[in-house]
């Protein structure tokens, strides 16, 4: 049963008080404000004044805070059939009412059900004064993380411009508020969203939800957003080089490319650990874009820049144009495009024919004619170590990406799909 809510008085038809007066409710509701679980206890002592139960939805449905003993999920059940924004229902044996709590969000829905319909359907006051305290709440609270995060940016920042030795104690002390052990290390992590051949894929709204569904893991981190200078919507964190912070890693490392630097714990070295992943994240946004150019399912890439091999790290620091210069007297002889995919293939699959075959889908002696051919146009033997060296540092990104695109796309590799 559903009666769209239309009183404008706190009282029943019998004309009696159907809730406490307004000024009593409006006290224990700031009352409640002042614990250390605000909105808990706040919900807590709606359901209190209705004898029954109280809970506030988000706009997926999903409980922020309840109490009492009503099945939360039926009356849910009920909103969404109804879709009334201020109405009073009845599930089971629960007089519910329900109101939309714009001030909060625009997508935020308070029920109080009773088993005395006196309690639940005449309760405006108890309603309104919710609704002015939860609106407090949520002013109060946005303010506190607008605060915070000017605080964690401006802090972050400073690290990341380095710290003098005078500062460091300084430094170290503003960390431990946040978390930190003192003075000892900490990882630079740089995490954006991925991007395939067609541009971003996600952006700003994304990063937004994957970051802040990581918070309230209890695990120490600096994180903010950087918005110039980068290809994609982007995020820099420092956390702690300890096991408590691979959890993080790994959750945001499923939806974002990320770079993470070598642990260092002189907060002095930290523009040097920055820019180490940075450049980490560059190598794992390139490798994942080469790789979803072939499977646009390939999952993003997380790069720590001490694990990098040699060959990345003198990729890394080698100067741009000459790289180019020398990348194209080796690749240009090479002007077709099945020699160039069966080199990229062949060096993908350590240097097997069989498996070459296999993910080109031709057969064996097609992959040794096409090798017989590259040692033609190069002049030099591909078997040779010489000419596997150079081709692998001309090739590295594709040929990573490659083999990112074989993984995902084989069930029976460690990341692969089932």
């Amino acid at each position: 049963m559903t009666v769209e809510h239309g009183r404008t008085s706190g009282r029943d038809a019998t004309g009696r008080d159907a809730a406490p007066a307004a000024l009593d409710v409006t006290r224990r509701l700031l009352d409640a404000m002042t614990a250390p679980e605000p909105l808990g206890r706040i919900v807590a002592e709606l359901a209190t004044l209705v004898e029954g139960s109280a809970i506030l939805y988000d706009g997926d449905g999903e409980s922020t805070a309840s109490s009492g003993p009503a099945a939360a999920h039926l009356i849910w059940d009920e909103i969404v059939r109804t879709g009334a924004d201020d109405a009073e229902l009845q599930v089971g044996r629960w007089f519910v009412r329900v109101k939309r709590v714009r001030a909060i969000d625009d997508g935020w829905w308070l029920a109080l059900a009773s088993k005395d319909v006196d309690l639940a359907w005449s309760s405006d006051t108890v309603v309104d004064a919710a609704e002015r305290v939860l609106a407090a709440l949520g002013g109060v609270s946005r303010s506190l993380e607008e605060q915070h995060r000017r605080e964690t940016e401006r802090l972050l920042s400073t690290i990341e411009d380095g710290v003098p030795a005078s500062r460091e104690h300084r430094s170290w002390q503003r960390l431990v508020l946040h978390g930190f052990d003192a003075f000892t290390p900490v990882m630079a992590v740089v995490a954006s969203v991925p991007v395939d051949s067609t541009g971003t894929i996600g952006g700003e709204a994304r990063l937004s939800r994957i970051i802040d569904a990581s918070h309230g893991q209890g695990i120490p981190r600096l994180v903010a957003r950087r918005r110039m200078g980068y290809d994609s919507p982007t995020v820099v964190a420092l956390v702690p080089a300890a096991q408590i912070s691979e959890r993080w890693l790994r959750q945001i490392g499923k939806q974002l490319d990320v770079g993470v630097s070598a642990p260092f714990g002189r907060l002095g070295d930290a523009p040097r650990a920055f820019r180490d992943a940075e450049t980490a994240l560059e190598i794992a946004a390139t490798r994942g874009r080469a790789a979803r150019g072939i499977d646009a399912e390939v999952a993003p890439v997380t790069i720590r820049f001490d694990r990098m091999t040699f060959a990345t790290w003198l990729l890394a620091h080698a100067d741009g144009t000459g790289a180019r210069g020398l990348r194209r007297k080796l690749l240009d002889p090479i002007d077709e495009a099945d020699l160039h995919e069966t080199l990229v293939t062949y060096l993908a699959c350590d240097q097997h024919v069989g498996e070459t075959a296999a993910a080109l889908f031709v057969h064996a002696n097609t992959v040794r004619y096409r090798l017989a051919k590259l040692a033609e146009v190069t002049g030099r033997p591909v078997e040779s170590a010489g000419f596997v060296a150079d081709a692998y540092l001309a090739l590295e990104h594709e040929i990573i990406g490659r083999r990112l695109a074989r993984r995902s796309a084989d069930p029976n590799t460690e990341g692969g799909r089932r």
